[in-house]
């Protein structure tokens, strides 16, 4: 009897090991749809509140999505945008924030129309996300080379031999 009770753990395992393991690989391999799903979705967000915005393609120096959300690039500039989410009342609301070539936040961009108004938000929230996505940011710009002026070669005085 207890040859079939453990045929039956090892099918459940199995069951459950192959649920995972399809979620995995469905994760994994649709990755570039759902980052171009997402940047299709802001996009559409800001034309209809009249933003003539529109986010142009994942960053390369930054990583696609990292633990708050994903990067993107403004249209036509250096700019950087930043989609996350904040928890309110049990809700995600989906955020946008305009981040600068240095790195600081510009704004911070609310993508659902009922979530327009930022002052139901604390100033004291807010600053922890500014704060958060900065600091995600840096990594990125340490590793761009700054392009610095080249010095001009020492001149080097002839020495006369006697």
């Amino acid at each position: 009897m207890s040859d079939g009770k453990t045929k039956d753990i090892t099918f459940l395992a199995a069951w459950v090991a192959l649920i995972v393991l399809l979620g995995g690989s469905l994760w994994f391999f649709t990755q570039n749809l759902r980052y171009s799903r997402l940047l299709r979705s802001v996009n559409i967000a800001l034309e209809s509140v009249g933003d003539m915005r529109r986010l142009e393609r994942i960053s390369s120096n930054l990583s696609k999505h990292n633990s708050l959300g994903f990067w993107y690039y403004e249209e036509s500039s250096q700019n950087r945008a930043f989609v996350f989410s904040i928890m309110d009342d049990g809700v995600f609301q989906p955020c946008l924030a305009w981040v600068s070539p240095e790195g600081s936040v510009a704004e911070i961009f609310f993508l659902q129309r009922d979530a327009r108004d930022v002052r139901r938000f604390s100033q004291g929230m807010l600053n922890v996300y500014k704060q958060r996505i900065e600091q995600s940011v840096l990594p990125a710009l340490k590793r761009v080379p700054a392009t610095e002026p080249v010095a001009e070669p020492l001149e080097v005085e002839n020495e006369e031999k006697l």
